[in-house]
């Protein structure tokens, strides 16, 4: 039903028209009390806003404040370690010629006019710090720390700029909760239409975008579709998907995370964004969530897909194989394995049909298992040994292999190599396995990342210097088991390579 509202109409006579056509049988008031200026007001809108802002600019002004005099008094230290590096050899001289630590802050503060808490930095500073490029790095601190200090000095001299910090930081609240107004606010009195309906939002699809850096978000169905989601050459790791499934807004998402616990994802909570933009950490997004935890696989919780079992493959080595029933369960944040101390979830695969197991180590060793003896195990439960690995390696890849399945391997010294997993034998679980590269040095000394092929994947490489670099993985060759690889052409000889990830550009797509 829509009420319609007189222009001259008072509280009263809409209250009155809301019992009438809404068969309410009580009434009440409402009275907007705050606290201010020390004692309890009764207040409008305006007085209440004006109230808010005013708090917020004290906030700021006290936290500015605060701010300013942790920067001076870094400032201050900087200024006695510029002045010691820079007069080092009297330094050393008076501290060499001290009877005792007391004479030496004595000694030094007389000599270059120091505070004890500059001559205190001096004695505690490390003789590594007193290379050309530490003493680079402390002037360049100084010069930083003084530019901060201008710039909160500026805010606290300023009522004006107290206010637009407010006022930036009410819009980053804006963006980052950018739900529509849950009020409306009219001018005049007949612009009021009072509906007495509640209008479910219609459902929407989304791909569930997670990155390599473990940042997540929601992008809407044709945003996904018309993006170009190809890895370029120089990409970044916020740029680079891990994981991508694309469902309804009507599902809810299930999230497995590097330190074994569980996330329902709702749709509500999730930031949206285009496919290259950053997404939020879990921590940002759910307080029981820990500020290492990353997302390593996603399962949209439909009926076509919590069918079967789930297996999970952990850093140490070991495998669980457990209901997917043992996953519905009403929590939104669960335990999902027990993991070991040091060890961390590496991937989660629903089991598949005719399928065989196989785990890639650092040491170059690749096993090729047979299901055969792997329990069916607890939620909480811990797995059991995949593949033997010694107290200096890990798993870099644990997955699922059927016909055709291929495994990509990267050296610490950027060697690739691409091969086929079916034509290595199958041995039992916990075993070393067989090699998988030539580790001779030359070509590198461990693995330091592996992957199953897809033709539409992509591989982002990150060499120890920082450079990042992209390749499609078609662009790695295929090879024996056992060869040195091959080199990456972009990396410069003599840089090692730090990590790498797999790009992927398709989703998985889930029926309903």
């Amino acid at each position: 039903a829509v009420i319609r509202v007189k222009k001259d109409a008072d509280v009263d006579q809409i209250l009155k028209l809301l019992f009438k056509h809404t068969d309410l049988e009580t009434s009440y008031g409402i009275n907007m009390v705050a606290i201010a200026d020390g004692k309890p007001q009764q207040m409008g809108l305006i007085d209440i806003l004006y109230y808010y802002i005013n708090y917020q600019r004290e906030v700021v002004l006290k936290r500015t404040r605060y701010e300013l005099a942790q920067a001076k008094e870094r400032e201050h230290i900087l200024q006695g370690l510029v002045i010691a590096v820079n007069n080092i050899d009297e330094v050393i001289r008076i501290i060499k010629s001290s009877n005792s630590v007391s004479d030496a802050r004595n000694n030094l503060r007389a000599a270059f006019d120091l505070s004890e808490r500059q001559a205190n930095a001096i004695l505690d500073m490390r003789l590594a710090r007193l290379t050309h490029l530490e003493i680079d790095k402390l002037e360049q601190e100084l010069a930083e720390v003084q530019e901060l200090i201008r710039k909160l000095q500026a805010i606290v001299d300023s009522r004006k700029k107290q206010l637009q910090v407010v006022k930036d930081e009410l819009y980053e609240i804006k963006r980052k909760y950018k739900d529509n107004r849950r009020t409306k606010i009219v001018a005049k009195a007949e612009d009021i239409d009072i509906v007495n309906e509640t209008v479910e939002p219609e459902a929407a699809t989304y791909a569930v975008v997670v990155s390599v850096n473990g940042q997540v978000k929601k992008v809407p169905e044709k945003n996904y579709k018309m993006s170009n989601r190809s890895l370029s050459e120089r990409a970044t790791e916020a740029e680079t998907v891990s994981s991508c499934v694309l469902t309804s807004s009507n599902n809810k998402v299930l999230a497995f995370t590097n330190l074994g616990n569980g996330f329902k994802l709702d749709f509500k909570d999730l930031p949206e964004g285009k496919w290259r933009e950053k997404g939020q950490l879990l921590s940002g997004i759910y307080k029981t969530a820990e500020a290492n935890d990353r997302i390593v696989a996603l399962f949209p919780l439909t009926e076509s897909v919590m069918h079967g079992n789930l297996l999970f493959f952990t850093k140490a080595g070991y495998v669980k194989r457990t209901a997917w029933t043992e996953y519905d369960i009403v929590k939104y944040y669960f335990q999902a394995i027990k993991l070991k101390d040091g060890d961390e979830l590496i991937s989660v695969e629903a089991e598949q049909e005719n399928a065989s197991l196989v785990f890639l180590s650092s040491s170059g060793m690749i096993l090729h298992a047979e299901f055969g003896d792997l329990p069916l195990q607890g939620r909480v439960a811990g797995g059991v040994h995949g593949i033997n690995v010694g107290n200096d390696e890990i798993t870099v890849f644990g997955g699922q292999a059927v016909k055709g399945t291929q495994v990509l391997a990267l050296t610490d010294k950027g060697y690739f190599k691409r091969v086929d997993v079916n034509k290595i034998d199958k041995i039992a679980r916990y075993r070393k396995g067989v090699k998988l590269m030539d580790l001779s040095g030359d070509n590198g000394k461990s693995l330091v990342f592996a992957t199953a092929y897809q033709k539409d994947a992509s591989v982002l490489f990150i060499a120890e210097n920082g450079e990042a670099y992209g390749m499609q993985a078609t662009d790695i060759s295929l090879e024996q088991r056992g060869g040195k690889g091959k080199p990456i052409k972009e990396l410069r000889k003599g840089i090692a390579t730090k990590k790498a990830y797999r790009h992927i550009t398709e989703a998985q797509i889930v029926a309903e």
